[in-house]
């Protein structure tokens, strides 16, 4: 959780977790908790799940009685709210593979230094300037936070070009 933190923010900081759970019941049945991620001043959100895979009966060598049980456990993950930084967006967008030499990048100047988002398309906008012989044409993305890849919450920062019906805001 604290690196899909950090790889959402996109700068290198101090993060603390924090789940809010009753340790001895994980094992016992399926649970469900809420768990935390301070970061930057800002806390990050998640929904984690414990549930019990496999469970045995262990015993000491050379005793033919099981002396404790073994758990394996499963552990998954799934972001409700990530925090956003104005810096990690414009690291990211900086090295957006989308055209030419001459292109330059920008991203909405009301991009918070942080902020709590929820995962999925954000309201922030980034912008890749092109020219074309003598015009220069504007390409609109929306910066889209990863909620999970597979069974852990990934965080990583997405552009997914804005449908050209979507006004593009011109506040950069």
């Amino acid at each position: 959780m604290e690196e899909a933190t950090v790889r959402a923010g996109g700068v290198a900081a101090p993060t603390k977790a924090r789940c809010e759970t009753d340790k001895k019941r994980i094992g016992t049945r399926p649970e469900i908790f809420a768990c935390t991620v301070s970061y930057r001043g800002k806390t990050a959100e998640f929904r984690a799940s414990v549930s019990v895979l496999s469970k045995r009966l262990t015993s000491e060598p050379g005793q033919n009685f099981p002396s404790g049980t073994e758990y394996q456990y499963r552990l998954t993950t799934v972001a409700t709210k990530l925090v956003l930084t104005r810096e990690g967006v414009h690291r990211q967008w900086g090295y957006h593979p989308s055209g030419g030499d001459d292109n330059e990048y920008r991203c909405d100047a009301h991009i918070p230094e942080a902020a709590v988002v929820a995962p999925g398309p954000t309201p922030y906008r980034c912008y890749d300037l092109y020219r074309l012989g003598y015009k220069t044409r504007v390409a609109a993305y929306r910066v889209v936070l990863s909620a999970e890849d597979g069974e852990q919450p990934d965080g990583s920062l997405s552009f997914k070009p804005v449908p050209t019906e979507e006004p593009v805001r011109r506040d950069q």
